[in-house]
């Protein structure tokens, strides 16, 4: 029971945190929206525009790669336990300390997904209005999107997992940021990059191409679960003892 509510109150912490840096950022990159209301969007194309706000900013590759990843991994640190010898040895095996950090990893991701959809669902109502809104589907295409942006943060999380396996809890936030940031400049070259896969909306609004949407679903599983398998053999061969002597 105790263990559970030390559990509880670690995820109110960062579900807090995590849904106030999605409102942040929101209004961050889409401060235009907001301050030229009046000016601008309705001063022409208002399906323009809002097809533009759901395609770039705060769903862009930008945000994937330079943004949700540091804080985002901060958050799992926070998550998971440390691979103390006395706690893995009180789990019994090693397989079911590292199930308990993916399944951490899995709960929060999708708690940053629901967050992120949520957010822009109700703050695109405040500016567009609910009809606009309605006639684009866009309640049905950020259903979709939760899907596909639930398992980019899966697979951040796993390559945080597999980072922090090869170093430690310290530095792997950093070598996590690093690697998205060559992600995305690699993305400006390599338009099959992963990455991509995070915003599907943009494809539904304009081309309503589900095929699209359901080989990055796909996509997307299966670099998760390369990922998390890759984790499970590297701490299955992983030296407990010498780590806690560093």
């Amino acid at each position: 029971m105790q263990k559970f509510k030390h559990t509880a109150s670690k995820y109110a912490v960062v579900s807090a945190l995590a849904l106030f840096i999605m409102i942040f950022l929101w209004f961050f990159f889409n401060w235009s929206y907001v301050n030229f209301k009046g000016d601008i969007l309705f001063n022409y194309s208002n399906k323009d525009k809002l097809t533009e706000f759901f395609t770039d900013n705060f769903y862009g590759t930008r945000a994937c790669c330079l943004v949700f990843p540091l804080p985002f991994a901060f958050a799992i640190n926070y998550l998971l336990y440390d691979e103390k010898v006395f706690y893995i040895c009180r789990m019994k095996n090693r397989m079911q300390y590292i199930t308990q950090c993916v399944l951490n990893i899995i709960a929060f991701s999708f708690i940053c997904a629901f967050f992120h959809e949520a957010v822009s669902i109700i703050c695109s109502y405040r500016i567009f209005g609910g009809e606009l809104i309605n006639e684009l589907h866009i309640i049905k295409y950020c259903s979709l999107n939760f899907i596909t942006i639930s398992l980019y943060f899966v697979r951040v999380g796993g390559v945080f997992l597999l980072i922090r396996l090869f170093t430690n809890k310290k530095i792997a936030p950093y070598i996590l940021f690093a690697v998205y940031v060559l992600e995305f400049y690699l993305s400006n070259f390599f338009g099959w990059l992963p990455v991509n896969d995070a915003n599907i909306i943009e494809n539904l609004i304009f081309e309503n191409n589900m095929s699209a949407v359901i080989f990055a679903i796909i996509r997307e599983i299966s670099f998760a679960i390369i990922i998390i398998i890759f984790s499970y053999f590297k701490f299955q061969k992983k030296d407990i003892l010498n780590n806690e002597k560093k």
